[in-house]
Protein backbone atom coordinates (compact mmCIF):
# COMPACT_ATOMS: atom_id res chain seq x y z
CA UNK A 1 0.00 0.00 0.00
CA UNK A 2 1.28 3.78 -0.65
CA UNK A 3 1.98 5.58 2.16
CA UNK A 4 -0.24 8.54 2.64
CA UNK A 5 1.90 11.58 4.03
CA UNK A 6 -0.31 14.91 5.06
CA UNK A 7 0.35 17.70 3.04
CA UNK A 8 1.87 21.15 4.52
CA UNK A 9 -0.69 23.48 4.12
CA UNK A 10 0.89 27.17 3.11
CA UNK A 11 -1.13 30.61 3.75
CA UNK A 12 -0.22 34.18 2.96
CA UNK A 13 1.06 35.98 5.80
CA UNK A 14 -0.32 39.28 4.07
CA UNK A 15 -4.00 38.05 3.89
CA UNK A 16 -3.97 34.79 5.71
CA UNK A 17 -5.64 32.72 2.87
CA UNK A 18 -4.34 29.08 2.06
CA UNK A 19 -2.47 29.66 -0.78
CA UNK A 20 -1.06 26.10 -1.65
CA UNK A 21 -0.35 22.35 -0.26
CA UNK A 22 2.93 20.92 -0.52
CA UNK A 23 3.85 17.28 0.67
CA UNK A 24 6.72 16.72 2.82
CA UNK A 25 9.68 14.23 2.38
CA UNK A 26 8.76 11.13 4.21
CA UNK A 27 11.67 10.65 7.13
CA UNK A 28 11.95 6.56 6.00
CA UNK A 29 13.43 7.86 2.66
CA UNK A 30 16.50 10.19 4.12
CA UNK A 31 18.58 7.28 4.09
CA UNK A 32 17.99 7.12 0.40
CA UNK A 33 18.68 10.73 -0.34
CA UNK A 34 22.11 10.63 1.71
CA UNK A 35 23.10 7.03 -0.09
CA UNK A 36 22.23 9.18 -3.73
CA UNK A 37 24.11 12.07 -2.53
CA UNK A 38 27.18 10.33 -1.33
CA UNK A 39 27.12 8.44 -4.95
CA UNK A 40 26.57 11.83 -7.02
CA UNK A 41 30.01 12.89 -5.03
CA UNK A 42 32.32 10.71 -6.53
CA UNK A 43 31.66 12.35 -9.70
CA UNK A 44 30.62 15.64 -8.77
CA UNK A 45 34.02 16.22 -6.85
CA UNK A 46 36.41 14.86 -9.61
CA UNK A 47 34.29 17.39 -12.40
CA UNK A 48 37.32 20.82 -13.29
CA UNK A 49 36.32 23.80 -11.06
CA UNK A 50 35.27 25.61 -14.37
CA UNK A 51 32.90 22.71 -15.32
CA UNK A 52 31.17 23.06 -11.95
CA UNK A 53 31.18 27.07 -12.46
CA UNK A 54 29.19 26.58 -16.05
CA UNK A 55 26.85 25.08 -13.99
CA UNK A 56 26.26 28.16 -11.25
CA UNK A 57 26.47 30.20 -14.83
CA UNK A 58 23.48 29.09 -16.18
CA UNK A 59 21.70 29.04 -12.64
CA UNK A 60 22.19 32.56 -12.43
CA UNK A 61 21.38 33.61 -16.01
CA UNK A 62 17.89 31.54 -15.48
CA UNK A 63 17.33 33.45 -12.29
CA UNK A 64 17.73 36.56 -14.53
CA UNK A 65 15.39 35.49 -16.73
CA UNK A 66 12.62 34.63 -13.96
CA UNK A 67 13.34 37.37 -11.98
CA UNK A 68 9.80 38.46 -11.50
CA UNK A 69 8.40 34.75 -11.65
CA UNK A 70 10.62 34.43 -8.09
CA UNK A 71 9.97 37.55 -6.62
CA UNK A 72 6.30 36.80 -7.06
CA UNK A 73 6.73 33.58 -5.44
CA UNK A 74 8.67 35.40 -2.26
CA UNK A 75 6.06 38.05 -2.12
CA UNK A 76 3.56 35.09 -1.49
CA UNK A 77 4.96 32.99 0.41
CA UNK A 78 7.09 35.37 2.78
CA UNK A 79 4.69 38.53 2.93
CA UNK A 80 7.28 40.89 1.53
CA UNK A 81 6.53 43.43 -1.63
CA UNK A 82 8.04 42.36 -4.19
CA UNK A 83 10.79 45.03 -4.45
CA UNK A 84 11.92 44.51 -1.38
CA UNK A 85 12.17 40.16 -2.61
CA UNK A 86 14.71 41.69 -6.02
CA UNK A 87 16.78 43.89 -3.91
CA UNK A 88 16.95 41.81 -0.63
CA UNK A 89 16.59 38.34 -1.91
CA UNK A 90 17.39 37.68 -5.91
CA UNK A 91 19.93 40.46 -6.38
CA UNK A 92 21.94 39.75 -3.84
CA UNK A 93 22.22 36.13 -4.82
CA UNK A 94 22.80 37.11 -8.51
CA UNK A 95 25.70 38.96 -7.32
CA UNK A 96 27.07 36.05 -5.06
CA UNK A 97 26.45 33.80 -8.17
CA UNK A 98 28.82 35.92 -10.37
CA UNK A 99 31.73 36.82 -6.98
CA UNK A 100 31.84 32.82 -7.11
CA UNK A 101 32.50 32.51 -10.78
CA UNK A 102 34.81 35.26 -10.91
CA UNK A 103 36.89 34.10 -7.59
CA UNK A 104 36.53 30.29 -6.79
CA UNK A 105 39.29 29.14 -9.70
CA UNK A 106 42.05 31.30 -7.15
CA UNK A 107 40.40 30.66 -4.06
CA UNK A 108 40.77 27.02 -4.27
CA UNK A 109 44.10 26.44 -6.28
CA UNK A 110 46.82 25.14 -4.40
CA UNK A 111 49.71 27.20 -3.60
CA UNK A 112 53.08 26.74 -1.76
CA UNK A 113 53.61 27.73 1.94
CA UNK A 114 57.14 28.47 3.58
CA UNK A 115 58.45 25.36 5.55
CA UNK A 116 58.98 25.20 9.41
CA UNK A 117 62.77 25.24 10.24
CA UNK A 118 62.94 21.76 11.71
CA UNK A 119 61.46 20.47 8.19
CA UNK A 120 64.48 21.89 6.19
CA UNK A 121 64.64 20.68 2.66
CA UNK A 122 61.37 19.67 2.64
CA UNK A 123 58.62 21.47 0.59
CA UNK A 124 55.31 22.44 1.84
CA UNK A 125 51.98 23.69 0.05
CA UNK A 126 48.19 23.85 1.04
CA UNK A 127 45.62 21.97 -1.44
CA UNK A 128 41.45 22.41 -1.05
CA UNK A 129 39.76 19.36 -0.89
CA UNK A 130 36.14 19.17 -0.78
CA UNK A 131 34.38 17.64 2.43
CA UNK A 132 31.40 15.36 1.00
CA UNK A 133 27.75 15.98 1.79
CA UNK A 134 26.70 19.11 3.49
CA UNK A 135 23.62 19.55 5.03
CA UNK A 136 22.15 23.24 4.88
CA UNK A 137 19.04 24.35 6.63
CA UNK A 138 17.86 27.46 6.06
CA UNK A 139 15.49 30.20 7.50
CA UNK A 140 12.36 31.83 6.59
CA UNK A 141 13.23 35.39 6.83
CA UNK A 142 15.78 35.70 3.45
CA UNK A 143 14.03 32.01 2.22
CA UNK A 144 16.44 32.72 -1.31
CA UNK A 145 19.44 34.26 -0.48
CA UNK A 146 20.40 32.89 3.10
CA UNK A 147 19.76 29.18 1.10
CA UNK A 148 21.13 29.36 -1.76
CA UNK A 149 24.32 31.55 -1.14
CA UNK A 150 25.35 28.18 1.32
CA UNK A 151 24.23 25.88 -1.09
CA UNK A 152 26.17 27.36 -3.79
CA UNK A 153 29.91 27.78 -2.22
CA UNK A 154 29.45 24.04 -1.30
CA UNK A 155 28.81 23.02 -4.92
CA UNK A 156 31.35 25.27 -6.12
CA UNK A 157 33.78 23.85 -3.99
CA UNK A 158 32.96 20.19 -5.13
CA UNK A 159 30.41 18.98 -2.39
CA UNK A 160 26.66 17.66 -2.42
CA UNK A 161 24.24 19.08 -1.01
CA UNK A 162 20.50 18.34 1.28
CA UNK A 163 19.15 21.37 1.32
CA UNK A 164 16.13 21.92 4.10
CA UNK A 165 14.22 25.31 3.26
CA UNK A 166 12.24 26.42 6.01
CA UNK A 167 9.21 24.76 6.59
CA UNK A 168 7.76 28.73 6.79
CA UNK A 169 8.55 29.06 3.24
CA UNK A 170 7.84 25.95 1.89
CA UNK A 171 6.78 27.36 -1.87
CA UNK A 172 10.44 29.50 -1.92
CA UNK A 173 11.96 26.25 -1.26
CA UNK A 174 9.78 24.39 -4.09
CA UNK A 175 10.98 27.36 -6.45
CA UNK A 176 14.43 26.86 -5.67
CA UNK A 177 14.43 23.23 -6.30
CA UNK A 178 12.64 23.73 -9.90
CA UNK A 179 15.50 26.35 -10.66
CA UNK A 180 18.22 23.83 -10.08
CA UNK A 181 16.43 21.31 -11.99
CA UNK A 182 15.93 23.61 -14.53
CA UNK A 183 19.42 24.77 -14.54
CA UNK A 184 20.15 21.03 -15.35
CA UNK A 185 22.70 20.09 -12.37
CA UNK A 186 23.76 16.41 -12.09
CA UNK A 187 21.24 14.19 -10.50
CA UNK A 188 21.59 13.55 -6.76
CA UNK A 189 24.52 16.67 -6.64
CA UNK A 190 21.98 19.10 -4.93
CA UNK A 191 18.81 17.88 -3.12
CA UNK A 192 15.98 19.15 -1.17
CA UNK A 193 13.92 17.86 1.73
CA UNK A 194 10.54 19.47 2.75
CA UNK A 195 9.49 19.50 5.77
CA UNK A 196 9.45 20.54 9.42
CA UNK A 197 11.63 20.28 12.83
CA UNK A 198 11.52 16.73 12.88
CA UNK A 199 12.69 16.24 9.25
CA UNK A 200 15.51 18.51 10.34
CA UNK A 201 16.54 16.73 13.21
CA UNK A 202 16.69 13.42 11.20
CA UNK A 203 18.51 14.79 8.58
CA UNK A 204 21.01 15.49 11.27
CA UNK A 205 21.17 12.30 13.20
CA UNK A 206 22.37 11.13 9.51
CA UNK A 207 25.96 12.21 9.82
CA UNK A 208 26.72 14.73 6.82
CA UNK A 209 30.16 15.84 6.49
CA UNK A 210 29.37 18.94 7.06
CA UNK A 211 26.42 21.11 8.93
CA UNK A 212 25.53 25.00 7.68
CA UNK A 213 22.32 25.66 9.83
CA UNK A 214 21.21 29.49 9.45
CA UNK A 215 18.22 29.72 12.32
CA UNK A 216 17.03 29.99 16.13
CA UNK A 217 19.94 29.57 19.11
CA UNK A 218 17.42 26.95 20.29
CA UNK A 219 17.32 24.82 17.07
CA UNK A 220 21.09 25.82 17.28
CA UNK A 221 22.20 24.72 20.49
CA UNK A 222 20.26 21.15 19.29
CA UNK A 223 21.83 20.90 16.18
CA UNK A 224 25.40 21.60 17.64
CA UNK A 225 24.94 18.89 20.66
CA UNK A 226 24.56 16.32 17.85
CA UNK A 227 27.61 17.83 15.51
CA UNK A 228 29.45 17.58 18.73
CA UNK A 229 28.46 13.62 19.41
CA UNK A 230 29.56 12.74 15.90
CA UNK A 231 32.29 15.24 15.59
CA UNK A 232 30.52 16.92 12.32
CA UNK A 233 31.94 20.43 11.45
CA UNK A 234 29.14 23.22 11.44
CA UNK A 235 28.11 26.64 10.74
CA UNK A 236 25.72 28.46 13.02
CA UNK A 237 24.65 31.40 11.88
CA UNK A 238 22.09 31.80 14.76
CA UNK A 239 19.51 34.99 15.78
CA UNK A 240 20.03 37.95 17.42
CA UNK A 241 19.17 41.50 17.93
CA UNK A 242 21.16 44.58 17.82
CA UNK A 243 20.28 47.68 19.60
CA UNK A 244 19.61 51.01 17.98
CA UNK A 245 20.58 54.23 18.90
CA UNK A 246 18.52 57.51 18.21
CA UNK A 247 19.49 60.70 18.66
CA UNK A 248 17.60 63.75 19.82
CA UNK A 249 17.63 65.06 16.50
CA UNK A 250 16.46 61.69 14.58
CA UNK A 251 13.63 62.60 12.23
CA UNK A 252 11.35 59.72 14.28
CA UNK A 253 9.31 58.29 12.16
CA UNK A 254 11.95 57.38 9.69
CA UNK A 255 13.75 55.70 12.91
CA UNK A 256 10.46 53.89 13.90
CA UNK A 257 9.75 52.68 10.59
CA UNK A 258 13.52 51.75 9.80
CA UNK A 259 13.17 49.80 13.23
CA UNK A 260 10.05 48.22 11.96
CA UNK A 261 11.90 47.01 8.54
CA UNK A 262 14.92 45.76 10.62
CA UNK A 263 13.34 44.66 13.32
CA UNK A 264 15.92 45.47 15.68
CA UNK A 265 15.52 45.60 19.31
CA UNK A 266 15.38 50.08 20.06
CA UNK A 267 17.78 51.31 22.88
CA UNK A 268 16.71 55.17 22.49
CA UNK A 269 19.54 56.94 23.96
CA UNK A 270 18.87 61.26 24.08
CA UNK A 271 22.00 63.13 22.84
Amino acid sequence: MEEIHDKLEVFSPATGEKIAEIVPTPLKSIPHIYKKSRHAFQSWSNLPIEERLHYLKRLRLLMVEKMDEIAEVISKDAGKVKIEALVADIMPTIDAIKHIEKHTVKTLSGRKVTTPLMLIGKKSSIHYMPRGTILVISPWNYPLQLSMVPILNALAAGNTVIAKPSEVTPLVGVCIENLFLEAGFPEGTIQFAHGGKELGAALTEQKPDYIFFTGSVRTGKMIGEVAARHLIPTTLELGGKDPMIVLRDANLERAVNGALWGLSQIVVRCA
